[in-house]
């Protein structure tokens, strides 16, 4: 009896181990790309990269340390790409149980009591005894599906791309958020540079008129020169408050990248005192397209692409599940657990 028990599974072990070696989910692997020998100008001396430099050692202000500090921590796209990154490792964690056995419980509980003058009352009556009846029952089914195909391997690699793809995704946005607070600052501090010329121009421009003024009444110039000066005036002095105005939308603006209520920026230096503590150097070109999270996020992205691809063939064969399963049923909970 042994002996037919082992001819018997031999068969279905060899099947099971030839069966996993057709991997139909192949895996994805990087084309080889020819690159050129040079990248002129660059030279190959120095392989440091612009990349390489923190936010806060490329800017040295303090008041913009600050305000990318707190856009860091408050801005809202952020907060939701960090929130993602959270549901992907939920979903990495259950796809990394998928080559576990499922076990499924089910306990239910029955009490029937029928009208004494129906035909089912009167029935208990005469062969139970009791006027109701109780009915008790556990189920329990263990299933476990035998990755043959390397479809649940697959599905695996689809969930990790994916917390790659969200983490890159959180690194684009961190790399927007600090770019755009960037540029916003400077931008205000353009906007301060253009309001403090024009009130100098405002300036001129009274000292200009009275000296017109002063000529037109020693009989040098004529009315027109005094006019065409007001006018000049006028014009100049219109465009104070538009640029204060864009001043208090950039402070507002930058306020809200920041995660902060719209207020006032104080600022510490000027356009024309600030300077890059750092020297420029952009690096090779391969290595700072490596560093770009949108790009490595599109290779995650072919990555699922691939990876979808083989779980959809492997879908087109027969899957093997081993399923096992048993239960216990009673009319009594006093004997509901009791295995004859």
């Amino acid at each position: 009896m042994r002996h037919y028990k082992r001819t018997y599974l031999l068969p279905l072990v060899v099947m099971v181990v030839v069966a996993s070696a057709c991997n139909v989910a192949k895996e994805y692997t990087k084309p080889d790309l020819e690159l050129p020998a040079r990248f002129a100008p660059v030279s190959y001396a120095d392989t440091s990269s612009i990349a390489d430099v923190e936010w806060k050692q490329f800017f040295n202000d303090a008041t913009l340390q600050g305000l990318i500090e707190k856009g860091l921590v408050y801005n809202h796209d952020l907060l939701l790409a960090t929130k993602r990154i959270e549901v992907a490792t939920q979903q990495l964690s259950q796809a990394n149980a998928l080559h576990l056995p499922s076990l499924n419980l089910q306990v239910t509980g029955q009490y029937n009591r029928p009208a004494n003058n129906s035909l089912n009352g009167l029935s208990l009556k005469n062969f139970v005894g009791n006027s109701y009846i109780e009915n008790y029952s556990t189920l329990a089914s263990l299933s476990w599906e035998v990755d043959v195909w390397g479809k649940i391997k697959a599905q695996k690699g689809i969930a990790l791309a994916e917390y790659l793809q969200t983490y890159e995704g959180r690194k684009a946005v961190q790399t927007q958020v600090v770019a755009s607070i960037a540029q916003g600052y400077f931008n205000l501090l353009m906007l301060d540079q253009q309001l403090l010329i024009t009130r100098r121009n405002l300036a001129l421009s009274d000292s200009f008129v009275l000296a017109t003024k002063l000529l037109k009444d020693a009989g040098i110039t004529n009315t027109l020169a005094v006019e065409q000066a007001e006018a000049q005036k006028q014009a100049t002095a219109l465009l104070v408050p538009q640029l204060e105005q864009a001043v208090s939308l950039q402070e507002n603006a930058l306020q809200q990248l920041a995660g902060q209520l719209p207020g006032k920026v104080e600022r510490t230096k000027s356009l024309s005192g600030y300077t890059f503590p750092v020297v420029l150097n952009p690096g090779l070109p391969a290595a700072m397209v490596s560093r770009r999270p949108d790009v490595r996020s599109s290779e995650l992205a072919l990555l699922v692409a691939s990876s979808q691809i083989g779980i959809a063939k492997a879908n087109m064969y027969p899957a093997l599940n081993i399923t096992a399963g048993g239960g216990l049923e009673s009319f009594k909970r006093s004997n509901w657990f009791n295995v004859p």
